[in-house]
C-alpha cells in the first residue's frame, strides 16, 4: 500500500487561493484574435479569461489562436473562438478539486472566481 506523504496531505489541505495567479491578464470578447496574439506574447502567457463588463464569459487559449492562424481568421473576435461558460473554481476550494478537474477535463487552466 502506498505511503501517504506530507505532500499528499497538502494537496488536500491547501486552498486554491494559496497557489493561484493573482495578477490575471484578461481580454474582452470584442478583441480580435490578432490583439489576443499580442497580449499572449507581451505577457508570456498561453491563455486568458474573457471578461465583459466585469463578468467571466469565456476562456481563450493559445490552441484557439493556432486554429485562427491556420484558418486565416485573425480578424475574428475572441468571442467567436473562446470556450463559453468555462468551469470556474473558487479561491476557497481545495487544490485537490483543481487537480481532479485538470485530470477529468484535459484543460490546462481554470478561472478562479469569488
Amino acid at each position: 500500500m502506498p505511503q501517504i506523504t506530507r505532500l499528499h496531505e497538502l494537496v488536500y489541505e491547501i486552498k486554491i487561493a494559496e497557489v493561484m495567479t493573482r495578477e490575471v491578464v484578461t481580454v474582452t470578447s470584442r478583441a480580435s484574435m490578432a490583439e489576443l496574439r499580442q497580449v499572449l506574447r507581451e505577457h508570456r502567457i498561453s491563455g486568458a479569461p474573457v471578461v465583459d463588463n466585469g463578468q467571466l464569459v469565456g476562456i481563450i487559449s493559445i490552441e484557439d489562436l493556432i486554429e485562427a492562424l491556420a484558418a486565416g481568421e485573425m480578424d475574428v473576435a475572441v468571442g467567436e473562438m473562446m470556450t463559453r461558460d468555462p468551469v470556474a473554481l473558487h479561491a476557497d476550494d481545495r487544490v485537490v478539486l483543481a487537480v481532479d478537474h485538470f485530470n477529468r477535463s484535459g484543460f490546462g487552466r481554470f478561472p478562479v472566481v469569488d
